[in-house]
């Protein structure tokens, strides 16, 4: 996995965080299998990692919209920013 994308609300302290992650490169063995549970309107994810990751390029809405387009707006379609995070770089 080479970068997450993760959608800051602009609170000054968040409840959780909103993420979505790129398949590209990704040893899917060595994947934490929470990353795919979905299940449970993602449970084990808000518990293991006080918010949720999908992957980026899969479908976020009943539009066909992915995570990564569906993340740069708001609830009333405006733009809004997200923060991209290397991970390689932090290895």
């Amino acid at each position: 996995m080479s970068h997450v994308v993760k959608d800051i609300k602009g609170w000054e302290v968040p409840g959780d965080f909103d993420g979505c992650w790129d398949r590209d490169g990704v040893d899917f063995d060595a994947l934490d299998p929470v990353l795919l549970d979905f299940e449970g309107q993602r449970e084990a994810q808000k518990d293991k990692f006080e918010g949720e990751l999908f992957i980026a390029a899969t479908q976020a809405d009943e539009l066909g919209t992915r995570f990564l387009d569906f993340f740069q707006r708001d609830r009333d379609g405006r733009p809004k920013g997200i923060i991209q995070i290397d991970l390689e770089e932090l290895a």
